[in-house]
């Protein structure tokens, strides 16, 4: 995606390495096993992963974004499975512990995201963990217009709560940002167990 290649071609500088708050809320409720990293970008979630005890496959559409990733992997010292693609047409090759869409799946349109959450769902071992973060309906009509460029979309969170149904939810936070009362981002983050 152009958008998201001149987004990471930014000096590099100017990033923020440290790991998304959901991971390191993540790690808490599993510890080990095949991570998947959803819309990974430069990858700061996927280092993380890597360096406390998983074994992490990082996708991203922006090759731009694996390149700086696989630059800071090499920094860092550790090996990461870096796949060049779009969330909507991974090819699953194996079941995973932990998934984790920190601001990807709102990427999905909304008749996309049941039957990409299901296949999440089916490639992920019992006692695994799914973590997601999105934009949901509380967000202002303004932001959802600006982010549109972007291709972003909101979800309601009762219903991707309910595309969980037979999970056991072990975290759920709403959040909403707010610059001036046209400017509201509302923000979910779910964490999720498969229980059978």
């Amino acid at each position: 995606m152009r958008l998201y290649d001149r987004f990471y071609s930014k000096e590099k500088d100017s990033r923020d390495i440290r790991p998304n708050d959901l991971a390191v809320q993540s790690v808490k409720h599993i510890t080990k096993g095949e991570a998947l990293d959803l819309g990974c970008g430069e990858g700061q979630d996927s280092i993380f992963l890597k360096q406390s005890g998983f074994n992490v496959t990082a996708i991203d559409t922006s090759k731009v974004a694996l390149d700086n990733l696989l630059e800071l992997a090499k920094d860092y010292n550790v090996e990461l499975d870096v796949v060049h693609s779009d969330i909507k047409t991974f090819k699953f090759d194996k079941q995973y512990d932990f998934v984790l869409a920190e601001g990807s799946i709102h990427f999905l349109k909304n008749d996309q995201i049941k039957p990409f959450i299901r296949t999440l769902q089916d490639n992920t071992n019992v006692n695994g963990v799914h973590s997601l973060e999105f934009f949901n309906h509380k967000t202002s009509k303004n932001q959802v217009n600006s982010m549109a460029k972007w291709g972003i979309s909101t979800i309601d969170t009762e219903v991707l709560v309910e595309y969980y149904k037979g999970w056991e939810i072990l975290s759920m936070k709403e959040e909403l940002q707010e610059k001036n009362e046209y400017s509201k981002r509302g923000i979910t983050q779910l964490i999720v167990k498969k229980i059978t």
